[in-house]
């Protein structure tokens, strides 16, 4: 797994230039809560997920292992609940990520009873 830099994320998926995501970066107008993730081709992905995660394709693919053995292409996103685990490999040509470990929100709480 190698370490992508925001700006060059966005610049391969599209969003922008690699100098005008850049400039959004260090403007303060790009927030990711997780990280950017980048496996090689053919790459084999094994993440535990003991509190749930979530994982959106920018470039390149994902192919999930059994159950669902779901192919994730670009802008594909994939939730994954509580103990669960990304098992899979990158595609042929590699598989750009954003990923994030955890809750994606707080745990609801239940609703408070009515005043009487």
């Amino acid at each position: 797994m190698t370490a992508v830099r925001l700006h060059v994320a966005l610049a391969r998926a599209g969003v922008a230039s690699r100098r005008a995501a850049e400039a959004l970066v260090a403007a303060g107008r790009v927030a990711v809560n997780g990280e950017l993730r980048a496996w090689p081709p053919g790459a084999l992905v094994r993440l535990p997920a003991p509190r749930g995660a979530e994982v959106f394709v920018l470039r390149g693919a994902l192919a999930c292992a059994p159950p669902g053995g779901e192919a994730l292409a670009p802008w594909s996103w994939l939730r994954l609940p509580d103990g669960d685990e990304l098992a899979g490999a990158a595609g042929d040509d590699g598989c750009d990520a954003w990923l994030k470990l955890g809750r994606s929100t707080a745990p609801r709480e239940a609703p408070a009873a009515p005043p009487a």
